[in-house]
């Protein structure tokens, strides 16, 4: 049985912390003191999407490692950072890459999930206050 406690906490941690970003970019912008309607949504939408963009690409990222697509370039990273530091992972200098794939095997990160539907939650604000700015919004001719 999944521990709830633990899957709710993921996703008010990471939907604090993607509010904290999408408020940082609002003052950045300094959505406080924007007086015309057109402007207070377009600086929504852009808060809204920053974080959105970044949790999914990042939950991608992490799928990407995840099916072993980094493991060669992590392999001679290790291999190389054994040849140029002494004592750096002491008693592997002569494994393969394959016993590194097989020791990479069992390692999966696994219930990385709740950051693509973070952002996806994001990403949908984000969409509906474009449609409000693109319903307010009258280009100058």
């Amino acid at each position: 049985m999944r521990n709830y406690r633990k899957v709710i906490l993921q996703y008010a941690i990471t939907t604090v912390a993607a509010g904290l970003v999408s408020l940082l970019a609002l003052h950045l912008r300094d959505f406080w003191s924007a007086t015309e309607l057109v402007d207070k949504y377009k600086y929504l939408a852009d808060a809204f999407t920053i974080p959105g963009v970044l949790l999914i690409m990042i939950s991608a990222l992490i799928w990407i490692s995840s099916t072993g697509f980094f493991d060669g370039l992590a392999y001679a990273a290790t291999r190389v950072g054994g040849m140029l530091i002494p004592f750096y992972k002491k008693g592997k200098e002569h494994q393969t890459y394959y016993d590194y794939k097989m020791s990479k095997k069992d390692k999966v990160p696994h219930g990385y999930s709740f950051l693509f539907f973070v952002g996806l939650a994001f990403m949908v604000v984000a969409i509906v206050f474009v449609v409000l700015f693109e319903s307010v919004y009258v280009p100058i001719a």
